[in-house]
């Protein structure tokens, strides 16, 4: 899109690279300023109509620059094809030319740094003056945001993002994507703009409304390459503005989880949790800690004799041997509804039943009635771990007692993503954090790897290339020791040590020291994520996993 803004000669209209280049092939300097700071003559950005974006000079910061353009007040210094900065009160007088000092230094303060900055406006610009023609200025804006809308979901999709958000304040709006767990900002535009995007996205939903002062939400389907995608996007009042939030999902992907990130200690656990007739399985974790995926993978790989149905809202990754249905948790009769299609299920006699999240007490008793029943129930929670479930389930109204049984949950999974650093610019020394502390921690002799917030080529300039799991299991439904006593004693701190000992459970904060010890993780971004570092003993206890893992082995065997 910045070849819209510069053509070969360095000036706004045709497609091109943006500039002249010299031999070399880098970018020549427009017409310095003299020692006084005149220079060429200053226009004014009041005299700037919006319809003239006009080169004013460039300068540069790190590396070439390819022009300086302004309009009604706003600046963009284009750097490269991929990076822009926004500068706002920057003027010609400033301007020395490229690899010269200015005349007078820009604080930090006015400069901000972040990818395509100006391309949202530009586009608005452009189509602005294109589709007056055709109607009312508000009707030309709210189309050109529409297109707006299909170019922000095809970037989000490129840029593997899994969420969109939109910041709307009095005069500003920012557009931001989370990409492998961090929020990094994209573009900036005027309020009204965003306003006009917001709109933009609920219009795609068959009867959907944006409204500013409420808490609104929809759900519609997009196109990308020939591929289908869902969107949810949620949307509520700031006391500036509003936010609104869009989780972007691919109805088709799904991940092994040997993939995922699971040890494989952890993989036949689950393996074998999901051979349990009946009960309760549970992935549990915080928001984006990767439940759905996890819960689609054991949906996947679900034995094809038995009847499986789905009820969620909204039903994500879509299975021909699933039966799904989705729910509308905003609707005027959205419990009675429920109540309805839970009766109609039990009649249908699935083996399993698939409840996208258990979220309040009807969902729970949902679920708590068809364990008791005997059949499988696969679900995700909002917890921080393993032993938090319990009560976390209780909360919601499920009796002790039928959470001490053995029979009723199978099993339980915590999980949290972390992001995974990029080889090829991972830093020896931490940019954040005490490497002295994490060097009391993990040992004096150990290779720790840190995030590079400049990041390189590789990784897009960001220092991360994907995520990780980092997760802990509890096989409840295989023990028949003192598991369930700690439950119905309400002794759940016990209930942790146990299972380590008897089981050779490792915590998340265990699992995810083994992937800092290998370098494949950054420990203070993990430790944000997953909670503070304990300090482990220096032999750790490797003859009791060991002894504990080929106990597991021998048992995975016989079965």
């Amino acid at each position: 899109m910045l070849d819209r803004i510069f053509n070969r000669n360095g000036s706004p209209g045709n497609t091109g690279r943006g500039g002249d280049s010299g031999k070399n092939g880098t970018a020549q300097p427009p017409p310095a300023a003299s020692s006084d700071g005149s220079g060429p003559p200053h226009t004014d950005a009041r005299e700037t109509s919006a319809d003239s974006w006009t080169p004013a000079g460039a300068w540069t910061r790190d590396r070439e620059v390819l022009g300086y353009i302004e309009a009604n007040r706003i600046k963009a210094l284009v750097t490269d094809r991929a990076e822009v900065a926004i500068t706002d009160g920057v003027t010609q007088r400033h301007i020395r030319g490229i690899r010269m000092v200015v005349a007078q230094r820009i604080p930090d303060s006015q400069i901000t740094f972040h990818r395509l900055s100006p391309i949202l406006w530009q586009r608005h610009h452009d189509s602005i003056q294109a589709d007056k023609k055709s109607g009312s200025q508000q009707e030309a804006e709210q189309h050109v945001a529409n297109e707006n809308v299909t170019w922000i979901l095809s970037q989000a999709v490129e840029a593997q993002a899994s969420d969109i958000y939109l910041d709307i304040r009095r005069k500003v709006a920012t557009l931001s994507f989370r990409t492998f767990g961090m929020v990094r900002q994209l573009d900036s535009m005027p309020a009204d703009l965003g306003r006009a995007v917001a709109r933009g996205f609920y219009s795609r939903q068959s009867g959907g409304q944006w409204e500013e002062k409420i808490p609104c939400d929809c759900s519609f389907g997009f196109r990308h390459d020939d591929r289908e995608y869902r969107a949810r996007c949620n949307s509520m009042p700031e006391v500036r503005g509003a936010s609104l939030s869009c989780r972007i999902r691919d109805p088709e992907y799904t991940l092994a989880l040997e993939e995922a990130g699971y040890s494989d200690h952890q993989v036949a656990l689950i393996t074998r949790i999901c051979r349990a007739p009946g009960g309760m399985i549970l992935i549990s974790g915080e928001t984006n800690s990767g439940k759905s995926t996890t819960l689609a993978s054991l949906m996947l790989t679900a034995p094809r004799g038995q009847r499986m149905i789905e009820l969620a809202d909204p039903c994500e990754v879509e299975f021909d041997h699933v039966t799904h249905i989705e729910l509308d948790h905003y609707r005027d009769d959205a419990k009675e509804n429920f109540g309805k299609l839970m009766a109609a299920t039990v009649r249908q006699n699935p083996d399993s039943l698939v409840l996208g999240e258990i979220r309040d007490e009807p969902t729970a008793a949902a679920a708590q009635h068809m364990a008791i029943q005997g059949k499988r129930v696969l679900s995700t929670l909002h917890t921080q771990s393993c032993v938090a479930a319990i009560p976390r389930l209780q909360s919601l109204g499920v009796d002790r007692h039928l959470l001490s049984l053995p029979e009723f949950i199978a099993g339980i999974v915590n999980q949290n993503l972390v992001p995974v650093l990029c080889r090829k610019c991972c830093l020896d020394k931490p940019v954040r954090g005490d490497a002295g502390r994490y060097a009391e921690i993990f040992g004096p002799d150990a290779e720790l790897r840190y995030i590079n917030p400049k990041g390189c080529k590789e990784c897009n300039h960001t220092g991360i290339v994907g995520q990780t799991l980092v997760a802990e299991v509890y096989p409840l439904g295989l023990d028949r020791k003192q598991a369930h006593q700690f439950i119905a004693d309400d002794q759940l701190w016990m209930l942790e040590d146990y299972m380590k000992r008897e089981w050779s459970i490792q915590s998340k904060l265990d699992h995810a020291r083994e992937k800092v010890l290998a370098g494949l993780i950054d420990p203070h971004e993990t430790e944000a994520i997953v909670g503070e570092w304990r300090f482990f003993p220096a032999s750790g206890s490797a003859p009791e996993l060991a002894g504990s893992h080929a106990r597991l082995v021998a048992d995975e065997k016989n079965a």
